[in-house]
């Protein structure tokens, strides 16, 4: 078992090569563990609970949402790059683009935010109409899917054009 975390574990994710398992927690840590259930190291900077981390896939940046509104970015090692606020609510998830250029964000304020990796917004995805609780890439990076509270699952292209809506209780709308 994992050991370590002084609150509920709420979001976790594997490095690229498999090697090491993040973990993040109400305790407002993200906690790598390598496969042998050892804690390699720990990263702090968020102010309440963590909810989901992101590493990137070269590995090289990791992104974590938490309950204080912000997205805050590491580099591989640990060093912290810097904080993002976000001016409504908080964030519930988040996630690298296959190529590493572009972060994915969503949230209680009912959109979807696209981030390069230094932390500039490049543009809002509008349609849900409740909080977005999930929000990833396709495997070629064009279209970015989404999953919200309002019972929709929307496909978006890369430039924010909304492709399609399902209604998960009608099918596509």
């Amino acid at each position: 078992t994992l050991k370590g975390h002084d609150g509920r574990i709420r979001g976790v994710a594997w490095s690229p090569d498999g090697q090491r398992i993040a973990s993040t927690s109400e305790d407002k840590t993200i906690r790598f563990w390598n496969l042998n259930n050892a804690l390699v190291t720990t990263l702090y900077g968020h102010q309440n609970g963590i909810i989901k981390v992101a590493i990137s896939p070269d590995g090289e940046k990791i992104a974590s949402v938490s309950d204080d509104s912000t997205i805050k970015l590491w580099n591989r090692n640990g060093t912290f790059i810097q904080s993002i606020p976000s001016k409504s609510r908080a964030f519930l998830d988040i996630n690298f683009s296959p190529d590493n250029k572009i972060i994915a964000s969503a949230g209680n304020d009912n959109v979807i935010k696209l981030w390069n990796t230094e932390g500039k917004e490049l543009r809002v995805l509008k349609g849900h109409k409740a909080r977005i609780w999930s929000v990833n890439f396709s495997p070629d990076g064009k279209t970015i899917i989404s999953g919200g509270e309002d019972g929709t699952v929307k496909l978006w292209n890369i430039d924010g054009t909304l492709l399609h809506t399902i209604n998960t209780e009608q099918g596509i709308i």
